[in-house]
Protein backbone atom coordinates (compact mmCIF):
# COMPACT_ATOMS: atom_id res chain seq x y z
CA UNK A 1 0.00 0.00 0.00
CA UNK A 2 1.29 3.41 -0.97
CA UNK A 3 1.86 5.82 1.98
CA UNK A 4 -0.55 8.72 2.17
CA UNK A 5 1.10 12.00 1.19
CA UNK A 6 0.22 15.46 2.46
CA UNK A 7 -1.18 16.14 -1.01
CA UNK A 8 -3.49 13.13 -0.63
CA UNK A 9 -4.62 14.32 2.80
CA UNK A 10 -5.39 17.77 1.41
CA UNK A 11 -7.44 16.24 -1.40
CA UNK A 12 -9.37 14.18 1.16
CA UNK A 13 -10.17 17.35 3.13
CA UNK A 14 -11.50 19.04 0.00
CA UNK A 15 -13.52 15.92 -0.83
CA UNK A 16 -14.98 15.82 2.70
CA UNK A 17 -16.05 19.47 2.54
CA UNK A 18 -17.48 19.26 -0.98
CA UNK A 19 -19.12 15.87 -0.47
CA UNK A 20 -20.63 16.91 2.85
CA UNK A 21 -21.98 20.13 1.38
CA UNK A 22 -23.49 18.48 -1.70
CA UNK A 23 -24.78 15.50 0.30
CA UNK A 24 -26.35 17.78 2.92
CA UNK A 25 -28.10 19.92 0.31
CA UNK A 26 -29.39 16.82 -1.53
CA UNK A 27 -30.63 15.33 1.77
CA UNK A 28 -32.31 18.63 2.67
CA UNK A 29 -34.07 18.80 -0.70
CA UNK A 30 -35.16 15.14 -0.49
CA UNK A 31 -36.56 15.77 2.99
CA UNK A 32 -38.44 18.79 1.66
CA UNK A 33 -39.98 16.79 -1.19
CA UNK A 34 -40.93 13.96 1.19
CA UNK A 35 -42.50 16.41 3.66
CA UNK A 36 -44.44 18.15 0.89
CA UNK A 37 -45.73 14.82 -0.51
CA UNK A 38 -46.79 13.62 2.94
CA UNK A 39 -48.54 16.92 3.67
CA UNK A 40 -50.48 16.85 0.40
CA UNK A 41 -51.38 13.19 0.96
CA UNK A 42 -52.64 13.91 4.46
CA UNK A 43 -54.81 16.79 3.22
CA UNK A 44 -56.46 14.55 0.63
CA UNK A 45 -56.90 11.73 3.19
CA UNK A 46 -58.32 14.09 5.80
CA UNK A 47 -60.76 15.52 3.26
CA UNK A 48 -61.89 12.10 2.07
CA UNK A 49 -62.37 10.65 5.57
CA UNK A 50 -64.44 13.43 7.17
CA UNK A 51 -67.51 12.40 9.06
CA UNK A 52 -70.42 13.78 7.02
CA UNK A 53 -72.50 14.58 10.08
CA UNK A 54 -69.93 16.29 12.32
CA UNK A 55 -67.22 17.29 9.82
CA UNK A 56 -64.54 15.77 12.07
CA UNK A 57 -61.47 14.24 10.44
CA UNK A 58 -61.29 10.52 11.17
CA UNK A 59 -57.85 9.80 9.66
CA UNK A 60 -54.75 11.81 8.83
CA UNK A 61 -53.37 9.05 6.66
CA UNK A 62 -49.66 9.48 6.04
CA UNK A 63 -49.63 12.89 7.73
CA UNK A 64 -48.39 11.24 10.91
CA UNK A 65 -45.04 10.67 9.12
CA UNK A 66 -44.44 14.38 8.38
CA UNK A 67 -42.01 14.70 11.34
CA UNK A 68 -39.76 12.13 9.63
CA UNK A 69 -39.54 14.32 6.54
CA UNK A 70 -38.76 17.35 8.69
CA UNK A 71 -36.09 15.29 10.48
CA UNK A 72 -34.46 14.39 7.15
CA UNK A 73 -34.49 18.08 6.18
CA UNK A 74 -32.89 19.07 9.50
CA UNK A 75 -30.25 16.36 9.16
CA UNK A 76 -29.35 17.56 5.66
CA UNK A 77 -29.12 21.15 6.84
CA UNK A 78 -26.88 20.16 9.77
CA UNK A 79 -24.55 18.16 7.49
CA UNK A 80 -24.25 21.04 5.00
CA UNK A 81 -23.60 23.65 7.71
CA UNK A 82 -21.04 21.47 9.51
CA UNK A 83 -19.20 20.86 6.20
CA UNK A 84 -18.93 24.60 5.60
CA UNK A 85 -17.74 25.20 9.18
CA UNK A 86 -15.14 22.41 8.85
CA UNK A 87 -13.88 23.94 5.60
CA UNK A 88 -13.62 27.44 7.08
CA UNK A 89 -11.84 26.26 10.23
CA UNK A 90 -9.45 24.16 8.15
CA UNK A 91 -8.68 27.07 5.81
CA UNK A 92 -8.06 29.48 8.71
CA UNK A 93 -5.51 27.27 10.47
CA UNK A 94 -2.65 26.44 8.08
CA UNK A 95 -0.25 25.62 10.94
CA UNK A 96 -2.45 23.06 12.62
CA UNK A 97 -0.97 19.64 13.28
CA UNK A 98 2.32 18.21 14.44
CA UNK A 99 5.59 19.65 13.22
CA UNK A 100 7.62 17.17 11.17
CA UNK A 101 10.97 17.40 9.42
CA UNK A 102 11.11 15.98 5.92
CA UNK A 103 14.42 15.32 4.18
CA UNK A 104 15.24 15.73 0.50
CA UNK A 105 12.46 18.17 -0.36
CA UNK A 106 12.75 20.07 -3.64
CA UNK A 107 11.57 23.65 -4.08
CA UNK A 108 9.45 23.70 -7.23
CA UNK A 109 8.24 27.30 -7.06
CA UNK A 110 7.80 30.24 -4.73
CA UNK A 111 5.44 33.17 -4.98
CA UNK A 112 3.64 35.81 -2.97
CA UNK A 113 0.13 37.22 -3.02
CA UNK A 114 -1.16 40.61 -1.96
CA UNK A 115 -4.42 41.31 -0.15
CA UNK A 116 -6.37 41.24 -3.44
CA UNK A 117 -5.08 37.75 -4.30
CA UNK A 118 -2.81 38.77 -7.20
CA UNK A 119 0.09 36.34 -7.66
CA UNK A 120 3.66 37.69 -7.84
CA UNK A 121 6.68 35.60 -8.80
CA UNK A 122 9.37 38.17 -9.61
CA UNK A 123 11.69 39.23 -6.79
CA UNK A 124 11.51 42.89 -7.83
CA UNK A 125 7.70 42.82 -7.51
CA UNK A 126 7.64 40.91 -4.21
CA UNK A 127 10.05 43.27 -2.42
CA UNK A 128 7.68 46.23 -2.70
CA UNK A 129 4.40 44.55 -1.70
CA UNK A 130 2.53 45.75 1.38
CA UNK A 131 1.80 42.85 3.77
CA UNK A 132 2.13 39.96 1.30
CA UNK A 133 1.49 36.28 2.02
CA UNK A 134 4.39 34.03 1.07
CA UNK A 135 4.00 30.54 -0.41
CA UNK A 136 6.47 27.84 -1.40
CA UNK A 137 5.62 24.74 -3.45
CA UNK A 138 7.68 21.77 -2.33
CA UNK A 139 7.90 18.25 -3.65
CA UNK A 140 9.10 15.17 -1.84
CA UNK A 141 8.94 11.41 -2.10
CA UNK A 142 6.50 11.02 0.81
CA UNK A 143 4.65 14.35 0.55
CA UNK A 144 3.80 14.77 -3.10
CA UNK A 145 3.68 18.33 -4.40
CA UNK A 146 2.10 20.85 -2.01
CA UNK A 147 1.99 24.59 -1.43
CA UNK A 148 2.96 25.75 2.03
CA UNK A 149 2.54 29.20 3.52
CA UNK A 150 5.56 30.66 5.31
CA UNK A 151 7.11 33.83 6.69
CA UNK A 152 9.34 36.13 4.65
CA UNK A 153 12.63 34.84 6.09
CA UNK A 154 11.83 31.23 5.16
CA UNK A 155 10.55 32.34 1.74
CA UNK A 156 13.90 33.87 0.79
CA UNK A 157 15.72 30.68 1.87
CA UNK A 158 13.75 28.65 -0.69
CA UNK A 159 15.41 29.18 -4.02
CA UNK A 160 13.71 27.37 -6.89
CA UNK A 161 15.39 24.06 -7.59
CA UNK A 162 17.09 23.76 -4.20
CA UNK A 163 16.92 20.55 -2.19
CA UNK A 164 16.92 20.49 1.58
CA UNK A 165 15.22 19.64 4.85
CA UNK A 166 11.81 21.19 5.46
CA UNK A 167 10.01 21.61 8.79
CA UNK A 168 6.30 21.32 7.98
CA UNK A 169 3.35 21.73 10.29
CA UNK A 170 0.02 21.20 8.55
CA UNK A 171 0.15 23.57 5.56
CA UNK A 172 2.80 25.79 7.16
CA UNK A 173 6.50 25.74 6.25
CA UNK A 174 8.37 26.59 9.45
CA UNK A 175 11.94 26.25 8.16
CA UNK A 176 13.88 25.20 5.09
CA UNK A 177 17.54 24.22 5.31
CA UNK A 178 19.06 23.83 1.83
CA UNK A 179 21.77 21.25 1.29
CA UNK A 180 25.28 22.49 0.61
CA UNK A 181 26.46 21.30 -2.79
CA UNK A 182 30.24 21.19 -3.21
CA UNK A 183 31.52 23.43 -5.97
CA UNK A 184 33.13 21.48 -8.78
CA UNK A 185 35.37 23.62 -10.98
CA UNK A 186 34.79 23.37 -14.70
CA UNK A 187 37.93 22.29 -16.55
Amino acid sequence: MKPQTTEDREKMRHLAVGGGLIGGVVLFLCGGVITWMLAISSVFTATATRNPNTGAVTSMGQGVNIPWGVLVMALGLIIAVMSVIYGLVNARSPGKGTRETFANMTVIARFATDDTGVLYTEQSQIEFLDDPKYYVRLSGATQGSMEYQCVEEVFWMCGEGLKGDADIQGRWLGAFRPYQVPHVPVV
